[in-house]
């Protein structure tokens, strides 16, 4: 026992035993002792509680010599950072221990339960830590033959409410993998060089993990095509879904929903090309009319992308549909639904090789910190697109088609270094084409980079993501 308090009853105050308390349900080896020992930390005894430290190597006069009147630590990690942390965890938790499973469980529990989903620095780092191994290894799995872990019991944790994708678990993408190890290497004394070195070997394990590949579809003239090269690792889903047909003959309404930047439009073009399709396009609208199109004074109608598509198919794609207005976007609910729609000059029925993609920044349910001008989408609208995909920022294919690796693993780097800060700023892959346009121009590297990804920062922040 810690021979400075022989009598702990009367030495601490019960303000210093919730103290005590706090210091040992955090440690690192809580779980483990209060199995061992069948104990509760709501039951223990003031003898049991110094036990407690004493085994896990707690000072209690260092925890007894805090002040009342500081106040509580402040907890620097918010409701989002939390969220995007609970999401990663969910996501590779079947690569982690059962030991750091159960003690993630209950550091999470503790921060959604009683801390306002917000994480002190302690909390986070126990985490991250273990999140981050567990990432690593989903990059390299066991064996075939190597029996898996347990599937953990996630339900009773949701993350956080946040109108946000989880692409960690929709889409495995390695991206992850590489946000982790920044977060790591920012705790660690590492130069430029070093960074640059283990942010490269994370690239290029990504560009292993999605390899050239030959994807045939049979479009619906009854030709066989090949998709050749880097293919999005959600690309094989959206084709498929693209190429399923319902009980009603017609293709599911597709929602993708991703960050600026990431590849939906892409996504869209090389769908039409791998279906044989031609392609349609309209962005965020606000009347009716930008989608049914309308009769001018002369009696002449005009067309609209959606009137193509629908009317003679191919692939529609409705692109920033979460930036539109509501009364707008209904009038397509029929259409939508049920096979038919009515213009402006007559009624038409949707063509069989008609395919509705949505994309959208968020999944229809309103703002987020980062995308503040988005709407919240009715939900009978949103109930017509029963497909929906995440598509989250694709490293492998960033830095295949960038123009420049060099530069393209140098925004990545900074996007990922201002992810583990929890910096809400947009660093997508549109910044490693345009500065390798810039670098090709005759620029330098660092004059691309102050026009493109840098050019919004503060001088913090721009410290934070060229680290």
């Amino acid at each position: 026992m810690n021979a400075h308090v022989m009598n702990p009853r009367t030495r601490l105050s019960a303000e210093q035993r919730a103290k005590l308390r706090k210091a040992i349900s955090s440690h690192d080896g809580w779980n483990d002792y209060r199995r061992a020992h069948g104990l509760t930390m709501d039951a223990m005894s003031a003898e049991q509680l110094f036990a407690a430290a004493d085994s896990l190597g707690i000072d209690v006069a260092i925890v007894a010599a805090v002040e009342a009147h500081n106040g509580p630590k402040p907890r620097p990690y918010g409701k989002e950072q939390v969220a995007d942390l609970f999401n990663r965890y969910a996501a590779c938790s079947l690569h982690m221990s059962e030991r750091d499973r159960k003690l993630c469980d209950d550091v999470f529990s503790t921060i959604l339960d009683r801390q306002n989903s917000e994480a002190t620095e302690g909390q986070w780092d126990r985490l991250l830590t273990r999140v981050v191994r567990a990432e690593i290894d989903r990059q390299n799995p066991p064996p075939a033959n190597e029996k898996p872990a347990p599937t953990p019991d996630l339900a009773r944790k949701p993350a956080p409410m946040l109108d946000k994708p989880t692409p960690a678990v929709a889409s495995g993408d390695p991206a992850h993998a590489l946000a982790g190890l920044i977060a790591q290497i920012a705790g660690q004394s590492m130069n430029p060089e070093q960074v640059a070195r283990v942010v490269d070997e994370r690239i290029q394990e990504a560009l292993k993990g999605i390899p050239a590949v030959r994807i045939e579809c049979k479009g619906f003239d009854g030709q066989l095509r090949n998709v050749d090269g880097h293919q999005h690792p959600a690309f094989k889903r959206l084709l498929t879904a693209a190429s399923s047909r319902m009980a009603n003959g017609y293709a599911p309404n597709i929602w993708l929903a991703g960050p600026a930047g990431s590849g939906k439009t892409h996504a869209g073009h090389m769908l039409a090309d791998a279906m044989g399709l031609a392609f349609h396009l309209n962005g965020a609208i606000s009347m009716p009319h930008e989608l049914l199109g309308f009769i001018d004074a002369a009696g002449n109608y005009h067309r609209t992308p959606f009137r193509e598509a629908y009317e003679h198919g191919g692939i529609y794609m409705f692109d920033e549909v979460d930036g539109s207005d509501n009364s707008a976007i209904l009038a397509l609910n029929a259409a939508l639904a049920n096979g038919h729609a009515t213009f402006p000059d007559m009624k038409v029925k949707r063509h069989p090789a008609c395919v509705i993609v949505a994309s959208a920044n968020t999944w229809g349910l309103g703002a987020t910190a980062e995308y503040v001008g988005r709407a919240k989408i009715d939900a009978a609208f949103l109930s017509r697109f029963p497909v929906r995909i995440a598509w989250e920022y694709d490293t492998a294919l960033e830095v295949a088609i960038s123009g420049n690796e060099q530069f393209a693993r140098r925004v990545i780097a900074a996007r990922e270094r201002a992810r583990a800060a929890g910096l809400k700023v947009l660093i997508d892959p549109r910044a490693s084409q345009a500065g390798a346009a810039l670098i090709a121009a005759g620029m330098k590297p660092e004059e691309a980079a102050e026009l493109t990804y840098l050019a919004n920062l503060s001088k913090d922040q721009r410290k934070i993501v060229e680290g």
